[in-house]
């Protein structure tokens, strides 16, 4: 009912769901790998068309009240349909021309009558709405080229361009004939286009990896296809395993992990601009990567299960954003952590009632199995303080309540740094994935206290939110921090899945891109 198979992405590299039942980590790793470098993450996009001719799209921009006919010839004041059209936001005209289709696509008002992240938005809708449009009507078309007029030639508005093609073009379901077009923008540096393709490069990965079947993607064949993918772009890559995790008493995420046939994993990706001094505190992204939610012993209904295997999305717009530094050389140093395991009941799985502790030395009583994600970045953030990092981020589909609270519409941040706000709230409006601040007072501290261990892992109901984040601050690093409840926007058909359509979204990426470039040296 969703309108994508997970298994669609992976068509291409012929696996079937028969083979898939029986993948080990290596070979399941592998074929993860080969997804992840492959040219499909990266649809063709340059700021020159190659030819012109009856299989290009030329796309113009068009404001509100603009004369058609200074734009397209004396022939616009002679059509009903041209007459009528005004320039509205999203609407879409052919204009009548001979060899190449032109796309008249309405961009509301003028640039100069507008703030930039308004034009950024204008922009990624404009392209949604062009994808719609030739995909449905022109699936034979070679080239797809905005011109100058979506961009005014502005560098930065070139970047977004390039970026929202590139997200757009890949389908996330079967393969679209937009993934083999040509797409353009005209009038800008290549550059920009070439850097807004990486930034999508990075988003396609996390939205890859949202893609993947829970019997392909878990935390050990995620661990072979991120070392493959860091050896590729020059990360380093160090994993801790089960054993690992507990000789370093990380209590909470072995918990989790021990009821499933498949081991947790922790794993850090770390980049590095040659020109920062290894010395630089770095910028820290930390992940929830549960491969599949159950629920453990405190089960879930079983409709919409099957959307469990994406309950590792914050780990994925991680890996996403560090491929992104990667490929865009930011100069930052930065730290990546994936905090991946399957939470499933059997003879082996935690309990409600069991207590265990944290590498912080905190002890928590489990009062549901199903609130697993806060204890899997628990440890992880314990690890992340190791790092020393200037600041740190993490993000989860930690509760179905940030839904209730603020709908589709945004990501719910939480911290208590007036100054990391600031600079979330600037990158989420710059890249276009909205962050609404909820509150996170000392009151919160006191719903998760227990007479049985230092913490219990849920608040109650009616403020589950704020005590999630409530729990995770224990574990924070002393810098600045912040937690991102991305449950309601990693995944859907909301508005945050315009370019990327249904299925997972891949946010996160863009915003943490924007937020370590804010951060370079």
């Amino acid at each position: 009912g969703i309108g994508w198979r997970p298994t669609d992405w992976f068509m291409p590299l012929r696996i079937k769901q028969g083979i898939l039942a029986h993948n080990s980590a290596k070979e399941a790793g592998a074929l993860l790998a080969k997804a992840l470098t492959q040219g499909r993450l990266t649809p063709r996009v340059t700021s020159s068309a190659s030819s012109r001719g009856s299989k290009t799209v030329r796309v113009v921009a068009v404001n509100e009240d603009t004369d058609l006919s200074k734009l397209f010839g004396p022939q616009a004041a002679f059509s009903a349909d041209m007459q009528d059209f005004k320039g509205k936001a999203g609407s879409i005209l052919r204009v009548p021309s001979e060899g190449e289709v032109i796309l008249a696509v309405g961009v509301g008002p003028k640039i100069s009558n507008q703030d930039t992240n308004s034009v950024a938005a204008t922009i990624r809708q404009a392209v949604a709405n062009i994808r719609n449009e030739v995909v449905r009507s022109f699936p034979k078309a070679q080239s797809v080229v905005f011109d100058r007029s979506l961009t005014g030639g502005n560098a930065q508005y070139g970047r977004v361009a390039a970026e929202a093609a590139a997200i757009a073009a890949l389908s996330a379901g079967k393969e679209s004939p937009a993934e083999s077009m040509n797409w353009v923008v005209e009038g800008v540096p290549e550059t920009s286009v070439r850097h807004g393709s990486m930034v999508a490069m990075g988003v396609n990965s996390a939205r890859l990896l949202g893609m993947a079947p829970a019997n392909l993607l878990f935390p050990e064949s995620w661990v072979e296809a991120a070392i493959a993918v860091g050896e590729e772009q020059r990360l380093r890559v160090e994993v801790l395993t089960d054993t690992d995790m507990r000789n370093l008493g990380m209590g909470l995420i072995s918990a989790v992990g021990q009821g499933s046939a498949r081991p947790p994993r922790m794993v850090k990706i770390e980049y590095a601009h040659p020109d920062v001094s290894p010395d630089e505190a770095p910028v820290t992204f930390v992940g929830k990567g549960v491969t599949f939610d159950t629920g453990g012993i405190s089960l879930k209904p079983p409709p919409g299960m099957d959307e469990m295997r994406m309950d590792m999305m914050g780990a994925a717009a991680v890996f996403g954003a560090m491929r992104t530094l990667a490929a865009t050389q930011c100069k930052v140093r930065a730290v990546g952590i994936l905090a991946l395991a399957e939470n499933m009941p059997s003879d082996r799985a935690y309990r409600p009632g069991d207590v265990f502790t944290a590498r912080n030395g905190t002890s928590v009583e489990i009062l549901n199995t199903d609130a697993e994600g806060r204890l899997c970045l628990a440890d992880a953030l314990c690890w992340a303080a190791d790092c020393k990092p200037c600041l740190t981020v993490d993000l989860a589909t930690l509760t179905g309540a940030i839904g209730i609270a603020l709908g589709s519409m945004h990501a719910g941040m939480f911290t208590t740094s007036d100054k990391l706000a600031q600079d979330l709230t600037i990158a989420a409006n710059s890249s276009g994935e909205s962050l609404w601040r909820m509150p996170l007072d000392d009151a919160y501290d006191e719903c998760i206290k227990t007479p049985a261990a230092d913490l219990k892992n849920i608040g109650g109901r009616t403020q589950g939110v704020s005590t999630s984040a409530a729990f995770l601050k224990s574990f924070a690093p002393g810098t600045e921090w912040a937690h991102l409840d991305i449950a309601s926007v990693a995944w859907g058909s909301g508005p945050h899945s315009k370019l990327s359509g249904a299925g997972p979204s891949g946010y996160g990426v863009r915003l943490l891109e924007q937020l370590a470039a804010k951060r370079q040296v």
